[in-house]
């Protein structure tokens, strides 16, 4: 005889597929004589659902090969008539499928049956063999962005105002000189040429001198001013007799430009390239001169401040940080930022180079590193962390030198450090950089582990292999708030 049961109060799952009931206790009984009839009425095999395992019934002959399913615990119980069995329905683990593929996006010039008047051809397929490209027999697809024919021409645009005349000044008999409103000059003729407003030099106490149209203009030796420098500058420089109180000034970076390493990265369709005038150099002055998170900050603020500041004194206290500045640049109003400020002594000469390009320690790269001349200053930095295009670069015994304009800027500035072997194997590059993101920093700097180019560029400090790394920048005076 076959026996099936469905028994419970809440409700019951088909174990086989067929209908199940559900209220009642049923139970059918089959004999040997009635196979057919057995065969369609026990099609199925009922289990009743219980909400937890305390609510099952007692294991005894009456619920024998009775199946339970309890919902807390997604878990199956039989009873063999004396004690209740967990049944084990899952089954084996299955194999790990393989690994899927990437897809790669290419674009290239079109060719000329494709787009007769110039295009880009665009190919999508999966990057079968993993070596970043796209091969003929990985192509999927290809289509065409074909450039058109050329418009008609447009109608003529309204004249334009006449220009401002020049004057014609008479030299002499043979020669003549023609002055316009832009300020532009020419001699005409065969008189000899006008004696240069700069010679003798009538700048005064070492300030230089360039021609300005009918005039001449002087670029005054710190401590100097006035049109021939003949003016002690009362920033406290030479010539103030200690009778003004010494001003804050505040330099920030406004353009810096990474002279060496280069960067160097695989692209697809060009293989090894110098990536450092793109991936480098845009985003860094970018973020010098923008707020792209519209926080109300420019987004990089490297920032030198002398908190008593004497152009004619050979040493002075500085303080670098990476500062606030509110945007917009042109009303910026700089504060100290988050981090800490590194405290230093800036050391002043007047003549000869304030910092230089260290022996066996740069690539030949064009354009090559500008060494600040006098006058000048340098400062020890210490170790600093400096974000470059996003990427915190560890530099250690790391410097700043500058060449010292007036109070209004400095020029031919230098900030130079050296980045270990194993603090750029450490680094990685952020994982939004196209190209580059989620890299360790060795991979982009010519002689580090999986660097695409077939040179080095590494230098040694102290036994200890690593990157020389030189940041030409220039900086302006702006507004300072101590707090």
């Amino acid at each position: 005889m076959l026996r099936a049961s469905v028994w419970g109060s809440v409700g019951c799952l088909s174990l086989l597929g067929g209908a199940c009931t559900g209220a009642e206790d049923v139970t059918q009984v089959v004999g040997a004589g009635e196979e057919s009839t057995a065969a369609a009425e026990v099609s199925y095999l009922g289990a009743a659902s219980f909400a937890q395992v305390s609510d099952l019934p007692g294991c005894n002959a009456a619920h024998a090969a009775e199946v339970y399913y309890v919902s807390n615990a997604h878990t199956f119980y039989y009873c063999d008539g004396r004690r209740l069995a967990q049944l084990q329905l899952a089954g084996a683990d299955g194999q790990n499928g393989k690994d899927g593929s990437s897809w790669l996006v290419t674009s290239g010039a079109a060719a000329l049956q494709d787009c007769p008047n110039g295009g880009v051809s665009i190919s999508v397929g999966p990057d079968l063999d993993g070596n970043l490209a796209l091969d003929a027999n990985e192509r999927v697809s290809t289509d065409h962005v074909c450039s058109g024919h050329d418009g008609a021409p447009g109608a003529d645009g309204t004249p334009g105002a006449d220009a401002l005349p020049c004057t014609v000044t008479q030299l002499d008999a043979g020669s003549a000189r023609i002055s316009c409103p832009d300020g532009s000059t020419a001699i005409i003729g065969t008189a000899a040429p006008e004696p240069s407003h700069c010679q003798p030099n009538p700048c005064q106490n070492g300030g230089s001198c360039s021609e300005a149209g009918d005039a001449f203009a002087c670029a005054c030796a710190p401590g100097f001013g006035g049109p021939s420098c003949e003016t002690p500058d009362l920033g406290c420089g030479a010539g103030s007799g200690g009778s003004c109180t010494p001003p804050v000034a505040a330099f920030r970076a406004n353009q810096m430009d990474l002279k060496d390493p280069h960067v160097f990265v695989s692209v697809p369709l060009l293989g090894c390239a110098d990536a450092t005038s793109v991936l480098v150099g845009p985003e860094l002055n970018d973020s010098l001169s923008s707020d792209r998170d519209f926080d109300g900050q420019l987004d990089f603020s490297p920032l030198l401040v002398f908190p008593a500041f004497n152009s004619s004194a050979a040493t002075q206290r500085a303080e670098f940080y990476f500062a606030q500045c509110s945007a917009p640049l042109s009303s910026t109003m700089c504060r100290p930022g988050a981090g800490t400020a590194v405290e230093t002594t800036a050391t002043f000469r007047a003549t000869g180079e304030c910092a230089g390009v260290l022996t066996d320690s740069v690539h030949p790269y064009s354009p090559p590193i500008v060494a600040p001349a006098g006058p000048c200053f340098d400062a020890d930095l210490g170790d600093l962390v400096v974000p470059l295009a996003g990427i915190p670069v560890p530099l250690r015994a790391a410097r700043l030198a500058a060449h010292y304009q007036s109070s209004t800027g400095l020029s031919d500035g230098l900030l130079y450090g050296f980045l270990t072997d194993q603090d750029a194997t450490n680094t990685s590059v952020p994982v939004e950089r196209p190209f580059v993101g989620g890299h360790q920093l060795s991979a982009l700097l010519p002689g580090g582990a999986q660097n695409c180019v077939g040179s080095s560029d590494r230098d040694m400090k102290d036994g200890v292999a690593g990157w020389w790394f030189y940041i030409n920048f220039s900086a302006s005076n702006v507004p300072w708030v101590e707090h």
